[in-house]
Protein backbone atom coordinates (compact mmCIF):
# COMPACT_ATOMS: atom_id res chain seq x y z
CA UNK A 1 0.00 0.00 0.00
CA UNK A 2 1.40 3.36 -0.93
CA UNK A 3 1.96 5.92 2.13
CA UNK A 4 -0.65 9.23 1.75
CA UNK A 5 0.56 12.42 -0.07
CA UNK A 6 1.85 15.21 1.34
CA UNK A 7 0.23 18.55 2.03
CA UNK A 8 1.36 20.87 -0.91
CA UNK A 9 2.09 24.59 -2.14
CA UNK A 10 3.05 25.24 1.55
CA UNK A 11 3.03 29.46 1.65
CA UNK A 12 4.15 31.67 4.32
CA UNK A 13 3.28 35.64 3.92
CA UNK A 14 3.11 38.82 6.64
CA UNK A 15 -0.25 38.27 8.58
CA UNK A 16 -0.75 42.16 8.44
CA UNK A 17 1.14 45.68 8.42
CA UNK A 18 2.44 46.69 11.66
CA UNK A 19 1.73 42.85 13.37
CA UNK A 20 4.41 40.15 14.33
CA UNK A 21 3.27 37.55 12.45
CA UNK A 22 3.51 34.97 9.52
CA UNK A 23 0.19 33.40 7.80
CA UNK A 24 0.68 29.85 6.26
CA UNK A 25 -1.62 27.93 4.32
CA UNK A 26 -1.37 24.82 2.33
CA UNK A 27 -3.39 22.47 -0.23
CA UNK A 28 -4.81 19.45 2.18
CA UNK A 29 -4.23 15.87 1.23
CA UNK A 30 -7.63 13.92 0.77
CA UNK A 31 -8.13 11.85 4.11
CA UNK A 32 -6.69 13.82 6.33
CA UNK A 33 -8.47 14.25 9.56
CA UNK A 34 -6.29 17.47 10.44
CA UNK A 35 -2.30 18.93 10.40
CA UNK A 36 0.08 19.50 12.69
CA UNK A 37 2.57 23.20 11.93
CA UNK A 38 6.23 23.14 13.84
CA UNK A 39 8.55 26.18 13.32
CA UNK A 40 12.28 26.19 13.62
CA UNK A 41 14.92 28.60 13.82
CA UNK A 42 17.54 26.74 11.98
CA UNK A 43 16.43 24.67 8.26
CA UNK A 44 15.52 21.17 8.85
CA UNK A 45 18.55 19.60 7.06
CA UNK A 46 20.82 21.42 9.86
CA UNK A 47 21.89 19.26 13.42
CA UNK A 48 20.77 22.74 15.35
CA UNK A 49 17.16 22.59 13.94
CA UNK A 50 14.65 22.75 16.85
CA UNK A 51 11.17 22.10 15.51
CA UNK A 52 8.61 23.98 18.35
CA UNK A 53 4.84 22.35 17.41
CA UNK A 54 2.52 25.73 17.37
CA UNK A 55 -0.74 24.21 17.64
CA UNK A 56 -2.09 22.36 20.67
CA UNK A 57 -4.99 20.64 18.65
CA UNK A 58 -4.49 19.56 15.01
CA UNK A 59 -5.56 22.39 12.16
CA UNK A 60 -8.48 21.50 10.33
CA UNK A 61 -10.39 22.80 7.43
CA UNK A 62 -12.15 26.26 8.23
CA UNK A 63 -15.53 25.53 6.99
CA UNK A 64 -16.47 29.20 6.33
CA UNK A 65 -13.73 29.61 4.20
CA UNK A 66 -12.84 26.31 2.77
CA UNK A 67 -9.33 27.28 3.41
CA UNK A 68 -6.18 25.48 5.59
CA UNK A 69 -4.55 27.70 7.65
CA UNK A 70 -2.33 28.51 10.74
CA UNK A 71 -1.61 32.20 11.68
CA UNK A 72 1.88 32.12 13.91
CA UNK A 73 1.78 35.21 16.24
CA UNK A 74 4.97 34.19 18.05
CA UNK A 75 7.83 35.75 15.79
CA UNK A 76 9.82 38.84 15.74
CA UNK A 77 10.94 41.00 12.97
CA UNK A 78 13.71 40.34 10.70
CA UNK A 79 14.22 37.21 11.80
CA UNK A 80 14.38 33.69 9.35
CA UNK A 81 11.98 31.13 10.41
CA UNK A 82 11.21 27.67 8.80
CA UNK A 83 7.71 25.60 9.14
CA UNK A 84 6.70 22.16 8.66
CA UNK A 85 3.03 20.79 8.10
CA UNK A 86 2.14 17.17 9.36
CA UNK A 87 -1.01 15.92 7.60
CA UNK A 88 -2.45 13.09 10.23
CA UNK A 89 -4.66 10.28 9.40
CA UNK A 90 -6.97 8.14 11.14
CA UNK A 91 -4.39 5.23 10.61
CA UNK A 92 -1.88 7.40 12.19
CA UNK A 93 0.17 7.73 9.21
CA UNK A 94 1.15 11.12 8.66
CA UNK A 95 3.15 12.52 5.94
CA UNK A 96 5.14 16.15 5.75
CA UNK A 97 5.66 18.95 3.71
Amino acid sequence: MAPPGAPQNLTASAYAAGINAISLTWTGVTGAIGYNIYRSNAPFNKSDAFLYKLNVQPTVLNANTNTLGFDDFAVQSNQPYYYLVVAIFPSSAITTV
